[in-house]
Order: C-alpha cells, then structure tokens, then sequence
C-alpha cells in the first residue's frame, strides 16, 4: 500500500477468517519483509473475505479522513482458491459501502484476486469493472502479474507465446 497512512501495510486472517487484521511489513530487505509475512501469515483460511479487508482500508480512510486522490488504487488478495465464488455480489458490497461514505467509483480500489491454488486451468476473470480473478498457478500468470500487476486481464495472458500457435476456426 503505497501512501500514508496505509503505507507499507498488509492485511492478514486472525485466529478465524472473520477477524482481519492490520500489519506494518517490517524488515529493511526483500528477505526479512518475506520473513515477516510468513511468520505473520500463518494463520489462513479458504474463504476469501475481500470485503471485509476491504471494509477496514474503509475504516481507515474515514478515521484519517483520506480524499479520493490518497486512497488506495489496487488491493492484491492471495488465497487459496478462488474459483466458485459470487464475486460480482462482493465487489457491489464494496462499492456501495465506500459510495455511503461518500468516496465515488474513482475512490473505490480496483481488487484483484488470486487463488494460487486452484486446480483447474490457469485463467483471469473480470466479472466487474474494477475486479480480476486470477486462478491456479504457472509461470506465465506469475510473469503477468509481476510484470503487469496494475494492469492484468485475458488478453495479457493470450499474448503469452505458447497461445501464438492458436488458430480461430469460424
């Protein structure tokens, strides 16, 4: 999370997968902040509760009274698995929670969501404006992100070349 007061945090499970909770990352390198999040990432859960984590940025951003132009422009959710899910419903409970606290659709962080564990076909989803739902693993998914994270849709992964040998037949 790039600015403050949200900068440099993360959310996590509690000890169930309705209790969020609020980390400053700690380390001065890659290797100690990776060490943090796995220490602190031990307790998990298969439910994705996005809205929830969601509902705390929102917490965050009345108490520090953010403007539209500070808040958050992405939010990353790694899971388990992502497929089965009504996320168009979720992501709707988001926008209108941020849209009663007065934050409009350009204040609203676009989610994306990622189950790494999902055993079918590597894919990307876009069941809304503003929501990506990525599932299963392989590199290329993983090069796509990291090199795309802002940006990662089907026609990035179609790019990839084991798809160039593909033909459409009509």
């Amino acid at each position: 999370m790039s600015e403050e007061p949200l900068k440099g945090m993360v959310i996590t499970f509690g000890d169930s997968p309705y209790e969020l909770l609020l980390h400053s990352i700690q380390g001065n390198d890659l290797k100690s902040k990776r060490n943090f999040m796995m220490q602190t990432c031990q307790n998990f859960s298969f439910a994705v509760n996005f809205p929830e984590a969601c509902d705390t940025i929102l917490e965050v951003a009345v108490i520090e009274n953010l403007q539209a132009e500070q808040m958050i422009k992405k939010v990353f959710v790694f899971t388990d698995f992502a497929s089965g899910c009504h996320w168009k419903t979720k992501y709707e409970e988001v926008r209108t929670k941020f849209k009663e606290q007065g934050y409009e659709d350009d204040a609203i962080p676009q989610v994306l969501i990622w189950g790494l564990f999902d055993l079918n076909m590597p894919s990307i989803e876009e069941p809304h404006p503003g929501l990506t739902v990525l599932s299963g693993f392989s590199d290329n998914l993983s090069k796509l992100f990291l090199d795309n994270g802002e940006e990662i849709g089907p026609h990035q992964l179609m790019e990839d070349k084991e798809y160039q040998a593909l033909h459409v037949v009509d």
